[in-house]
């Protein structure tokens, strides 16, 4: 039984259209993405098509080989800001179609799965207070504190996608690893962190804005 839950989690696979951004923010430090694509296990023309699929693992392998290429401890922050509607394909189209941005998120929250199976997202609206959850659940993967501020990072840039770039979100909080004191100084205006077992847990709050949320989407 072991054995055969283990394959089942080896396969939790994503978009590759998840991980571009990985390849863009290597470009951007001048360092070939095919190396760190090779080095991670990765053929490189897997990301000839944004539909194509890796599983988490891989793209955990990578992440941590761009960290160390680059040897910048925010890596994943800069991941996460270069990403938008259009990383999750479908559902980002979806989304940005929808009549409200409550509905928007609602519509990223249960369609997760086809853009992504090793996660899942929750929202929780409360009056003033939006609440968006997001948690990788497949264990020992690697650089997990990375694609987690990715994904509350890009979180972030769809929120200003739906309500136009004057959104400010009241907290984000983040797993984060080994984060050095100029990283932090880089980040902490921004970001603040927090890691649980086994378990990567991401969340993005949201206070005074669901009267907005109900609004329609910006144009």
């Amino acid at each position: 039984m072991a054995p055969k839950q283990k394959k089942k989690q080896d396969q939790a696979t994503l978009r590759v259209g998840g991980a571009l951004g990985i390849i863009d923010v290597l470009r951007d430090f001048g360092i070939d993405p095919d190396e760190v694509l090779r080095e991670a296990g990765i053929a490189p023309r897997t990301f000839d098509d944004p539909d194509n699929l890796i599983t988490y693992a891989a793209r955990g392998r990578m992440m941590a080989r761009a960290v160390a290429r680059t040897d910048c401890q925010h890596f994943g922050l800069l991941v996460g800001q270069r990403m938008n509607l259009q990383a999750l394909g479908l559902v980002g189209l979806l989304a940005r179609n929808a009549p409200d941005v409550e509905a928007a998120l609602r519509i990223i929250v249960n369609y997760l799965h086809l853009h992504a199976r090793g996660a899942v997202m929750q929202l929780k609206v409360d009056h003033t207070l939006a609440m968006l959850t997001y948690a990788a659940y497949q264990p020992n993967v690697p650089a997990t504190d990375q694609t987690g501020s990715a994904a509350v990072a890009m979180m972030v840039n769809v929120m200003r996608t739906l309500c136009g770039p004057q959104f400010r979100p009241s907290k984000r909080v983040f797993p984060v690893a080994g984060q050095t004191m100029s990283d932090r100084t880089a980040s902490s205006s921004r970001f603040r962190f927090v890691s649980t077992q086994n378990t990567t847990r991401c969340f993005s709050q949201a206070t005074g804005w669901i009267g907005r949320c109900k609004a329609r989407i910006r144009n």
